[in-house]
């Protein structure tokens, strides 16, 4: 019974010590994959940018115009318009019903825009990295400042963030004219409304935050309101945006009038979170698999 017992005691040890190895070589590839995926989330994010109408090549010129690359880590400017629309430089005051309105200049200036008679004004930055395109990260964001005029009915004003191929993944703009008195989002084809009024005094921050699924948030602090606006994809339908390439800032059709032009200033966007922050995005994913794996073993 002795030599027994203490052969099943080392069949049992045994067993202990090849489950533990088996623990930890599957915490180890729990780790690898880890590693592997914030070395991919770093390696693919869209670099750290800013830019504003302040800088050079924009002043002291007072230039905006096709191929500029002002400020740092954007993509040049790919500026297309009509026969009735273009690019100016000029102080975001001066539109509105009855100017001077609120304004987002910095050194008296923002980029300005106008398009009438059916015509479309489109600014678009691609983000970038150190071999070339990239996409917005988990955790990343992109922030700028609008400031749109009195718009036209049928007319359209806002920005577009887009896949590398063009598309829009999400927008946000005013329609003129329209019955619901509220900026609206466009999400992959589905439009919301934000319950947020015109204004012509602008607005001095909107910040788009891209959230690990390709879940997202958005921000928005209007000009003389106390206070910031704050949405997510959690309140509409869980709707996602996700392959984020590029910004297009636009003006479809809003009027030929002074007070009718849309500025837009301060471009920017944040470095990839600390890898410490990224993994805690995906480890839970990770590990319920991992767990899952093990329950099936038992």
């Amino acid at each position: 019974m002795g030599v027994q017992f203490l052969a099943r005691q080392k069949v049992s040890l045994l067993g202990k010590i090849a489950a533990q190895r088996l623990r930890n070589q599957g915490m180890k590839l729990v780790l690898g994959i880890l590693s592997l995926y914030v070395t991919i989330s770093v390696v693919d994010a869209a670099a750290p940018a800013s830019d504003q109408a302040s800088n050079s090549p924009y002043e002291p010129g007072n230039t905006w115009v096709n191929g500029q690359n002002g400020g740092t880590g954007f993509g040049a400017w790919v500026l297309t318009s009509g026969t009735n629309s273009g690019f100016l430089m000029g102080t975001s005051s001066s539109n509105g019903a009855m100017p001077p309105s609120g304004n987002i200049d910095t050194a008296g200036k923002s980029w300005e825009m106008f398009a009438s008679s059916g015509d479309t004004a489109s600014a678009v930055r691609q983000f970038t990295g150190p071999s070339g395109a990239r996409q917005l990260a988990v955790g990343q964001s992109i922030s700028l400042a609008m400031d749109n005029g009195v718009i036209q009915t049928g007319g359209m004003v806002g920005f577009s963030l887009n896949d590398g191929n063009g598309n829009p993944r999400f927008e946000l703009y005013y329609l003129g004219g329209d019955s619901v008195d509220s900026y609206k989002i466009n999400i992959n084809g589905t439009q919301f409304n934000l319950n947020l009024p015109f204004t012509a005094d602008g607005f001095s921050n909107i910040t788009f935050t891209l959230g690990a699924s390709n879940a997202w948030s958005l921000s928005i602090t209007e000009n003389g309101v106390a206070g910031t606006m704050m949405y997510s994809s959690a309140s509409f339908s869980n709707l996602a945006a996700s392959n984020i390439a590029q910004i297009d800032l636009f003006d479809v059709n809003a009027g030929s009038a002074t007070n009718n032009f849309v500025f837009f200033n301060c471009l920017f966007m944040n470095a990839v979170p600390e890898p410490s922050v990224t993994s805690l995005l995906a480890v839970g994913t990770i590990l319920g698999a991992w767990l899952l794996i093990r329950r099936r073993r038992a």
